[in-house]
Formats: C-alpha cells, structure tokens, sequence
C-alpha cells in the first residue's frame, strides 16, 4: 500500500506545473549502457536474457538522470513481471539527424490487444496484474509523463524483427 501512495504521489508530481526536471548535458549512450551494466544481475538472476546495441559514439543530449533511469525502471520491471524465465530482453540505440530512438523489448508473451489502446493511461493493467497486489497500473503512465516532460514520445512500437514480441520505443527530439 506504501508503495502504491509513494507512485501515486509521484504521478502526481509529475502532473504539477511546477515540476522540474534536473537536466544535463551528458553521454545518454554512456548512460545507457551504465544502466544495463547496474541491472545485469537482477536480469540474470530472474533467469532473463540481454541484449543491446548501443553505439560506442558520444550522445549528447541534455535529461534527467534520476527521471530517465525511472523511465528504464518502468518499462524493464515490466517485463520482468510479466514475462516468464528465459525471456531476452532487447536494448537499442540510434541516432538520427532529427532525433534519438531507444527501443526496449523482449521476445515474451506481448501485450493484450484489449489494453494496448490504453496502456500509458493511469491505472491500465492488463488481467493477469489485476490480481497482482504488485502494480499499481501508473508505471507506464509515470514513464510517458517523464519522457514527454524531455520533449519526446514514448510509444508501443511494431517490432521489425519476428523474435520481438513486445516493443517500447523512446523517441527524443
């Protein structure tokens, strides 16, 4: 119940006008690849796979690390969740002239179509959550309020590839 109020109460925040994010001008492939390097364990050792193509070129983009990691969190404690051992987990980075795209999927059970629609707005959980007194249905709702507050769009994407079931796309202008 703790936690429920602490993200309720962060969602919230987030909602505020007055919200700020504390930005930096840094290597957001370096941080990247730190991120993963930081949750390699905890993606072992629930008996997942990783794996990411993140470019060894400088990224320069100015974000929130504390937010950016949340963001991360969501998505990633996600599909931990909801996916069974053995799945892999799949991490890209591109950079365009236009933008940066970081992808975050995996090769387990997908979405349900029948949330899909639904599935950044507060509260949305699909029916195998329900029951679980785990998730409070905000962690994708909290990630796509963080990245739209970075000027960007996070979005359920159409894998290109076969083995890829489910797909978030963060796309950063």
């Amino acid at each position: 119940l703790t936690e429920l109020i602490n993200t309720f109460y962060d969602y919230s925040k987030l909602e505020h006008p007055e919200f700020q994010l504390v930005k930096e001008k840094k290597d957001l492939a370096e941080f990247l690849r730190e991120y993963l390097a930081k949750k390699y364990d905890e993606i072992e050792f629930a008996g997942f796979g990783l794996e990411a193509e993140i470019p060894e070129k400088v990224v320069t983009f100015e974000f929130d690390e504390v937010q950016l990691s949340r963001v991360f969190d969501n998505i990633l404690s996600n599909a931990l969740k909801h996916n069974p051992k053995g799945t892999v987990i799949y991490v890209a980075m591109q950079q365009t002239e236009r933008n940066i795209q970081i992808e975050i999927g995996d090769n387990g059970l997908g979405i349900p179509d029948e949330i899909k629609e639904n599935l950044f707005d507060p509260f949305t959980m699909g029916d195998a959550s329900r029951g679980n007194r785990e998730s409070s249905g905000l962690g994708l709702a909290v990630a796509a309020k963080i990245v739209e507050l970075h000027g960007g769009a996070l979005f359920l994407g159409k894998p290109g590839n076969p083995y890829i079931s489910t797909l978030f796309v963060i796309k950063m202008l």
